[in-house]
């Protein structure tokens, strides 16, 4: 039972994450009014995105779009693993990595609204640890 409480909280959490990058106001783009004058950034035109859209991929945002895609895979890499249990281990927890990072890198590069993004990287950093964890336990 309690190997079984370490495997699903990173899981949930990494639900609770993908929900959060699912919202439209989870992501940014900053805009000019006008392209021939120079532009006050508090002037700026900002419209809000899922973690999940393309625009951002588009506008070269890249971390925010391929760390949803990766937290996918991470959640369900982590439902696979619960039948094969330690043949996935190790992909998740790499994968878990890679995630984590980009999440690190989606937080600075949307720093001038940076409270949701934040809350998805601790997440997802707290998953990591947890996986990390339960790696080094079992």
């Amino acid at each position: 039972m309690k190997n079984r409480i370490f495997s699903i909280i990173p899981l949930l959490l990494f639900i609770i994450a993908i929900a959060l990058m699912v919202l439209p106001t989870s992501a940014y783009l900053a805009f000019a009014d006008a392209p021939e004058e120079r532009v006050n950034p508090d002037d700026r035109i900002i419209v809000f995105y899922s973690y999940f859209s393309l625009n951002l991929f588009g506008f070269a945002k890249f971390a925010p779009p391929i760390t949803a895609c990766l937290s996918v895979v991470v959640a369900l890499l982590h439902c696979v693993g619960f039948l094969a249990k330690k043949a996935l281990r190790k992909a998740t927890l790499v994968m878990s990595y890679v995630c984590s990072v980009l999440a690190i890198i989606s937080v600075l590069s949307l720093l001038r609204y940076p409270l949701l993004p934040s809350f998805i990287a601790l997440l997802l950093i707290g998953s990591t640890v947890l996986c990390t964890f339960e790696k080094r336990v079992l």
